[in-house]
């Protein structure tokens, strides 16, 4: 699983492990970017998330392991703990 996924239009790597998304220092509202990221792919730009490691023009773990589409999704699990994330 992927903790950090480029944002193709905000031009952007979003942490999605941390609570603020890694834009503390930004004038991005998180509450509305969350919201955004957790629509279905078949209501959004399906090209919005992008693995970091190809946005970095490197080859991304689902390329190597024969996926031929670099682009992502979120999803909500519950942790061991309980703890929707």
């Amino acid at each position: 699983m992927a903790n950090g996924v480029w944002h193709s239009e905000l031009k952007c790597l979003l942490e999605l492990d941390k609570p603020d998304l890694g834009l503390s220092n930004s004038t991005i509202s998180v509450t509305d970017l969350i919201e955004e990221l957790l629509q279905p792919v078949a209501t959004r730009r399906r090209d919005l998330l992008i693995c970091a490691e190809k946005a970095l023009d490197r080859k991304c773990k689902a390329e190597m392991s024969g996926v031929k589409s670099p682009h992502m999704y979120v999803r909500r699990h519950r942790g061991p703990d309980g703890v929707l994330r």
